[in-house]
């Protein structure tokens, strides 16, 4: 080691992993032309209190905002920053946002929780066109997996889109999308400072890496990005001083080089091994023999107890996060009502092929009965039916669907999946759960 320089250690290296396989979870408000002609402003702001984003939202068919699926923080500090105002100098008049002085926390999108922390809601642009359609799986109504779209999270994404949108956002559904992407773009993992100034000597990872330029005094890079429609742009980008991050190429409709806290990556995308290691600031000949010339950087495979540290590192982030996403879905379940499954019927004809769960005391049943039984026994308690459903018709199809402002579920009555349409004794009509046996009469329009 030459003297005065600091010894590199094996956690301040750079890894360099030839590949990853990313779970995208994301939850989507189609906010297209349903608020028309109202266009707030929008603001993407990471935890760093960095505005990465910042415009007007035009009503258009197949717009959207698209948020990650578990909840984000920011710091007191933080969201006490002042707003950017635009380089211009112009304001929106009719936005959310007009007004100079104005902090972060007083956007829709950070506010202090009951809890004293800061709700970050970090939300940016889509399109949701055909592609968007063909890469993710998307789910409207209930939330299908509450460990992977976060109920905290979905809360707060949407008390966002109310103050963004207003009251009226209440009745607009949010999806719940999941792609599987596999990558082989190299993913470069290390301090901020460090991996910076490794792509920053390496111009074949750069291009590799969708990287135009980098900014290592500012923290920064430029993103090389094309989009869908094969149009270059620039995207800058700015890291958090000493955060372990991943650099990699995003894929999707813009194609670009882009940053993520290694928390964050790893909540989303698993890296392939094995990972290579560069160890940075190598001395130059210069300063070892005389001579005025720099090698090429050492890229080494990665020695066994390295290997064994980044995968006790991963496996320590992997299992926080899911111990994170299990208390906060456990928290969720614990503060739901529980719902027993039931077998309904018509008349007098009542299914006995149930399976005995728990009861849940409700209002009684008058006139359609529904039932909860074992099947050896005989004995059956009565539940009612469940509130909060309204019903609606949609402007353009004139076809009618169901929202439950209580539990956010929704669908449509021509496409009800397994919800089921019944008639009692006095022709009322009311939909009945196959799987969780919920069911509730069926209201009037708007009520």
């Amino acid at each position: 080691m030459l003297p005065g320089r600091p010894e590199r250690t094996v956690d301040q290296a750079v890894r360099i992993y030839p590949a990853f396989t990313e779970h995208t979870y994301r939850i989507v408000f189609p906010f297209e032309e349903h608020f028309a002609p109202k266009a707030p402003h929008l603001l993407t702001i990471v935890p760093s209190g960095t505005v990465e984003n910042d415009k007007v939202l035009e009503p258009k068919k197949e717009k959207g905002l698209i948020t990650f699926a578990y909840p984000q923080t920011i710091s007191d500090e933080a969201a006490e920053l002042p707003v950017p105002q635009p380089q211009d100098g112009s304001a929106d008049g009719n936005s959310a946002m007009d007004g100079k002085g104005r902090k972060l926390c007083e956007t829709p999108f950070v506010w202090c929780r009951e809890d004293g922390t800061n709700a970050l809601v970090q939300t940016w642009p889509t399109n949701l066109n055909e592609k968007f359609r063909q890469d993710f799986e998307i789910f409207g109504g209930a939330n299908p997996d509450s460990a992977k779209f976060l109920p905290q999270a979905v809360a707060e994404f949407q008390e966002a889109m109310v103050k963004l949108f207003g009251p009226a956002a209440n009745i607009c559904p949010v999806w719940f999308c999941h792609k599987k992407l596999s990558s082989t773009s190299p993913a470069v993992v290390g301090f901020s400072e460090d991996v910076l100034a490794h792509v920053n000597e390496h111009p074949e990872l750069m291009r590799e890496l969708s990287i135009a330029s980098v900014d290592t005094e500012g923290l920064g890079f430029m993103a090389d990005g094309t989009n869908g429609k094969g149009e270059k742009f620039e995207k800058h980008f700015r890291l958090t001083p000493g955060e372990k991050c991943v650099l990699y190429r995003k894929m999707g409709w813009d194609t670009m080089g882009c940053i993520k806290p290694l928390h964050q990556f790893l909540g989303d995308a698993e890296l392939h091994e094995p990972p290579a290691v560069e160890l940075h600031e190598s001395p130059t000949l210069e300063e070892t023999t005389g001579m005025d010339e720099k090698p090429a950087a050492t890229l080494v495979e990665a020695p066994e107890e390295l290997k064994k540290e980044e995968e006790e590192e991963v496996a320590k982030i992997k299992e926080d996060f899911e111990r994170l996403r299990e208390h906060l879905a456990e928290r969720e379940r614990e503060n739901q009502p529980r719902v027993s499954a039931v077998h309904c019927c018509e008349g007098d004809a009542v299914s006995s092929n149930t399976t005995e769960v728990d009861p849940v005391t409700l209002a009684e049943v008058t006139t359609a009965s529904c039932f909860e039984s074992d099947a050896n026994s005989s004995k059956a308690t009565e539940v009612g039916p469940a509130s909060g459903w309204l019903k609606f018709s949609d402007p353009d199809t004139s076809r009618d669907w169901f929202w439950n402002g209580d539990t956010e579920e929704w669908f449509f009555t021509h496409d009800s999946g397994l919800w089921n349409k019944f008639l009692d004794d006095l022709q009322r009509a009311w939909w009945w759960h196959e799987q969780t046996g919920a069911w509730f009469y069926e209201p009037e329009d708007g009520s």
